[in-house]
């Protein structure tokens, strides 16, 4: 049986007319070493798009730009399980926190 799917170069491939990241490359090549520069541990893609969808929602993109950004068919979706508001005054009580324990 043959398929319609056609793998570029790099790290996206097609099928049906649409295109999809190859996430196991890309990690592997790009996000896995960006990751070890500054010294932070890969938590998997889940963790990956709900940090991009709940920073895009901080700085002002609404929930269905996000939805859309997703790839998302159901906004509630997007909404309970990817974006997540950050409760500022614990971001400052963990800087506070993180400022007195290097001293």
């Amino acid at each position: 049986m043959k398929t319609d799917l056609r793998y570029q170069n790099g790290f996206l491939y097609e099928h049906h007319g649409a295109w999809y990241v190859r996430y196991r490359q890309s990690r592997a090549r790009v996000i896995r070493r960006a990751l070890e520069a500054i010294r932070l541990p890969w938590y998997g893609w889940h963790a990956l798009r709900r940090g991009l969808a709940s920073n895009l929602y901080e700085i002002g993109a609404p929930d269905k730009v996000v939805q859309c950004i997703l790839r998302h068919s159901k906004p509630h979706v997007t909404r309970e399980r990817y974006i997540k508001v950050f409760d500022h005054t614990v971001l400052e009580a963990v800087g506070r926190y993180r400022r007195g324990s290097k001293n």
